[in-house]
């Protein structure tokens, strides 16, 4: 996050004692995991922060001038985000879907609008909420938030024409976020099209033309949005790090999210073959960029998702035993949902028998977020 949002944070963290708790909940899970350590003490610990900021935050959520304050829904996403370091993704969900609806009385009737020329507690608010509610739902087939993309209208600023830098909290430019609500939905489509076929009688023929051309038209106008998204720039504060390799990791970062956008797009989507030059050469880009990080970087913790789609689509060993590694990487900053993304991969690889990995976690029941 910004530096500047950052200390707001720590601020009202140090005058609200719900986001506080939730805030060392979170700060007492990453450290076991970090240790590798799971005493009593600290499950412990984090069991009494977590109890006390669930306390707090249901006093708040009764209280109508409190609802909706920036406390309020900051501590409900340190819980959301807790759960998903945890593997808990029926509480999170939970959490998820309060978030939303706090958010929607915050933001009152600008909640449809441009959020770009909100004051920067609730945008970051609403980065923070999509980023969790995309990758919550676009692996996935039937586990959709209701939200679906309403909160996602973050483009470049109003009445300017500039690209936006890259993310540094999401590791991405927002205008990306969009982008990947509409593949999420156009692939949720298409199964239940599938799901559908015949059984809608004589009319179906017809609608299944007329949805192919709708399709059509929505694959070639993603696919040309994606291809303008990699020229985005790492953010101007990141020139001023201590780590300057990390501003071209930024890029690096960045592109192997819209690499991993198009491959969604063209293997659950557009249905293309492993094989098709389009996904071959998505992923053969993605593992380049893999490749120009260095192993000890940060950057390597915001990379889960587009290295997992890799991982669905890796064939060869060596490749596997690769990808692992690098999940490794992440699991050793402490990110909790690398666990259950290697635990799903490595039974994609075990059992898929060539069944498309979005099927197939739905059929066996993987539940991942990747964020």
């Amino acid at each position: 996050m910004a530096p500047s949002i950052h200390q707001d944070v720590l601020t009202v963290a140090a005058q609200t004692p719900h986001l506080l708790s939730a805030a060392l909940a979170l700060s007492c899970d990453q450290v076991r995991r970090l240790r590798g350590n799971d005493s009593i003490e600290l499950q412990n610990r984090a069991s009494f922060f977590l109890r006390k900021a669930i306390t707090g935050l249901r006093k708040a959520m009764n209280d109508p001038t409190e609802a909706s304050n920036f406390s309020t829904i900051c501590t409900v996403l340190f819980l959301c985000t807790n759960e998903v370091m945890a593997g808990n993704t029926m509480a999170m969900r939970t959490h998820l879907h309060g978030a939303e609806n706090l958010l929607s009385i915050a933001l009152g009737k600008n909640r449809h609008e441009a959020v770009t020329d909100l004051d920067d507690k609730k945008l970051f608010l609403i980065r923070w909420f999509a980023v969790v509610d995309i990758f919550a739902s676009i692996m996935s087939l039937d586990k959709t938030t209701s939200s679906d993309g309403q909160f996602w209208n973050i483009g470049a600023p109003s009445g300017t024409s500039s690209p936006q830098h890259i993310d540094e909290f999401v590791g991405f430019s927002l205008e990306l976020m969009p982008v990947l609500a509409r593949i999420g939905r156009m692939a949720r489509l298409q199964r239940r099209r599938k799901a559908l076929g015949s059984s809608l009688g004589s009319g179906y023929a017809e609608m299944a033309d007329d949805l192919d051309m709708l399709l059509a038209d929505n694959i070639l106008l993603t696919e040309q949005q994606l291809s303008l998204l990699f020229t985005r720039a790492s953010s101007p504060s990141l020139l001023h790090t201590q780590d300057p390799l990390l501003v071209d990791e930024a890029v690096y970062v960045h592109q192997m999210f819209v690499h991993a956008a198009l491959l969604h797009l063209y293997r659950r989507v557009q249905e293309l073959p492993e094989l098709d030059p389009k996904p071959a050469i998505a992923l053969a880009s993605m593992l380049d960029l893999l490749g120009k990080l260095r192993p000890e970087s940060p950057a390597n913790v915001l990379i889960l998702w587009p290295l997992f789609t890799a991982g669905c689509e890796a064939e060869d060993p060596e490749l596997r035993n690769y990808i692992e590694v690098c999940m490794g990487r992440i699991r050793n900053y402490g990110w909790g949902n690398a666990d259950a993304a290697s635990a799903a991969l490595r039974a994609y690889w075990d059992e898929s028998n060539g069944e498309r990995w979005d099927v197939f976690l739905e059929r066996r029941g993987f539940d991942v977020v990747l964020f």
